[in-house]
């Protein structure tokens, strides 16, 4: 297989997010649509306040909506490689004291969600609200042939929730040696 699940994983005492704050229609950001045009520079993060001695920062960030939320140094990497369909988007990163941190962040938003899950193959349960997404999945196969070759980073379509990367790709950012992703095989994960 080709391609991994990127996750995250926070270091010890690393702060964690909630969700994004002074973003309009938020839930794009997991549908494959691009936020790029109007994006506002208020969009924040505020740290969890239940966890005051998590105040550390790493290169991919921890947060309620399964985003990718990454540092400069990721962004700087991800630029030289000119990924398809994908955008940086700013944000802030508002720590316990309610002060601005001064390192840049960036959602990573995978827009064009790939039609790739084996659905035969795959063992899954389908949300009950809209039956067009996955609640939850308990083996996940995909079949790299409804991969567009172009895109190395991407988003599924069925389940938004994990962003997939080329596994070349995940390598460079490990040998890059960026803090706080997980990289797994993506028939070994499971909700």
């Amino acid at each position: 297989m080709n391609y991994q699940y990127w996750g995250v994983k926070p270091g010890q005492n690393v702060c964690r997010l909630g969700s994004v704050q002074n973003v309009e229609d938020d839930f794009q950001l997991l549908r494959g649509i691009t936020r790029l045009t109007n994006w506002p520079e208020t969009a924040s993060y505020f740290m969890d306040k239940e966890r005051k001695t998590h105040i550390r920062l790493e290169d991919c960030l921890w947060n309620v909506g399964s985003l990718l939320v990454v540092s400069e140094k990721v962004k700087n990497l991800l630029e030289t490689e000119k990924l398809q369909n994908n955008e940086f988007l700013a944000v802030n990163i508002i720590n316990h004291k309610d002060r601005l941190v001064k390192e840049r962040y960036f959602i990573l938003n995978q827009i064009g969600l790939q039609d790739c899950i084996d659905l035969e193959r795959s063992e899954y349960k389908e949300n009950r609200i809209n039956p067009e997404y996955f609640s939850i999945v308990k083996r996940l196969v995909i079949d790299e042939r409804r991969i567009d070759p172009d895109v190395r980073l991407f988003r599924m379509k069925k389940y938004p929730k994990i962003p997939i990367v080329y596994r070349s790709l995940a390598q460079k950012l490990i040998d890059a040696g960026i803090t706080g992703a997980k990289f797994g095989e993506v028939d070994q994960y499971a909700t």
